[in-house]
């Protein structure tokens, strides 16, 4: 995937070309932004309650529910689980 490009002191482009299409993004280069996939499972980000725990713990709100409390001292320490669907 390509890299950001600077376009001035304030914006960033990202060009991506797909087929017979070719993407262009634009945006802050102070803006902050998220995958769009969990990075356990990597089922795609569809909730806004998904969207907080990604911001918060890096994953999915069922992959937080389903590893997390059971792991609770391991994921604090910095320990994810290994999923095969990805």
């Amino acid at each position: 995937m390509s890299e950001w490009n600077s376009l001035d002191k304030e914006l960033e482009e990202k060009v991506i070309k797909i087929t017979d299409n070719t993407l262009r993004f634009i945006r802050p280069k102070a803006s902050k932004t998220y995958r769009l996939s969990c990075s356990i499972c990597n089922n795609i980000i569809g909730t806004s309650e998904d969207m907080e725990m990604l911001k918060q713990e890096g994953c999915c709100e069922n992959c937080h529910l389903e590893h997390y409390y059971k792991n609770k001292d391991k994921w604090e320490k910095g320990w994810r689980p290994e999923i095969n669907n990805k």
